[in-house]
């Protein structure tokens, strides 16, 4: 194969798991599935979920499908260079922190519509604000606005670049 067949390739896997690891934040934190962009995630991994229906759990075969599709585009591209064990590990790693990244855009977009779109009712602009504030909510009940101004974003990109900068450290390790 030609490189830019295998840069594809590993594009296109790389995507996918993008796809898949939305439906897996949809899953933990238990968004409106009467939402018409969660209903298109479902949609979408249903034929999937069908095939695998010895797993219970939907989120954990969103994770487990999401890392094998890195993995496949980080075999595809790195294969040769490193062990499959570390691949794997790798390729959970990378998908944990794609995870902590749209937690994180999410917390962003949530702040920037409070100030631009506040009350839009648009789907997408509600699955964002509610993301964010299912994750938002736990440092909320510990830390109450003070004086009207809501530190919790703030606190919430913060732990969640902890995190990240953990997680690429770990995958630095393994590199």
């Amino acid at each position: 194969m030609s490189s830019n067949t295998v840069q594809l390739i590993a594009l296109v896997s790389g995507m996918l798991s993008y796809v898949v690891n939305l439906y897996f934040v949809f899953n933990i934190l238990r968004v409106d599935y009467f939402n018409p962009v969660v209903k298109i995630f479902v949609k979408i991994f249903k034929p999937l979920s069908q095939l695998a229906f010895f797993v219970p759990n939907q989120a954990i075969l969103a994770l487990v499908i999401a890392s094998l599709l890195k993995f496949f585009g980080f075999y595809i591209a790195y294969g040769v260079d490193y062990g499959i064990a570390n691949l794997l590990i790798i390729a959970l790693l990378a998908t944990l922190n794609i995870t902590l990244q749209i937690i994180l855009y999410s917390i962003i977009g949530a702040v920037i519509i409070s100030w631009v779109a506040q009350g839009n009712d648009h789907p997408l602009l509600r699955l964002i604000e509610e993301i964010s504030f299912k994750v938002l909510s736990p440092i909320k009940n510990i830390i109450p606005a003070m004086g009207g101004l809501d530190i919790s974003p703030l606190i919430g990109l913060v732990f969640i670049q902890y995190l990240q900068s953990f997680i690429g450290g770990l995958i630095q390790s393994l590199v």
